[in-house]
């Protein structure tokens, strides 16, 4: 087994057009802590390019090795890994990929898009929808959304082109929440 970082991940996603086939680029959540064995919540996201000497495919899930030291740092055996924390007081939650529109299916260019996180802001309690251009991380988001509620980490998605459409019931507006209590 070959770990990949220091930190410890969660939530690890790669570009749906691969998925179950070789993937090179892993994005996931992460710990601030560089460190073998010490561990905290998720608050850096992290893209994790995989050497090819590795073998790696989407379907074997994301461990993580090397030596993190920065922003963006060599890891183990050739790979690179690129991260962006939001802030001191922030919890990430599953980073997901959005390929850019007019790029092929599954095409080499797995990391031409973007990477869209959920983030809880412990300072104001409320939530932020972070919007990353999926080359690099570490440049920080090309859109930020704050929002004016807080917003519940552990949420889990997944991009589908035209998903919505497939739906068997048409959905209907929006309601107000007390609606559901």
């Amino acid at each position: 087994d070959t770990n990949l970082l220091r930190r410890t991940g969660e939530f690890p996603s790669v570009d749906w057009a691969r998925n179950g086939r070789a993937a090179r680029c892993v994005y996931m959540a992460v710990d601030a802590i560089d460190d073998a064995r010490l561990w905290g919540p998720a608050q850096v996201v992290a893209k994790v390019t995989v050497p090819p000497t590795l073998g790696f495919r989407a379907s074997d899930g994301a461990a993580a090795a090397g030596r993190e030291a920065g922003p963006s740092a060599a890891t183990a055996e050739g790979g690179a890994a690129d991260v962006w924390e939001p802030g001191p007081r922030y919890i990430v939650g599953e980073p997901l990929f959005v390929p850019r529109p007019g790029r092929a299916a599954g095409s080499e260019g797995e990391d031409d898009g973007w990477v869209i996180v959920m983030c809880q802001n412990a300072e104001t309690e409320r939530g932020e929808v972070a919007i990353l251009d999926a080359r690099s991380l570490s440049q920080g988001p090309v859109a930020r959304l704050r929002l004016p509620h807080f917003l519940p980490s552990g949420l889990h998605g997944s991009f589908t082109q035209g998903g919505l459409e497939s739906l068997s019931a048409p959905v209907g507006p929006p309601r107000p929440i007390r609606e559901y209590v």
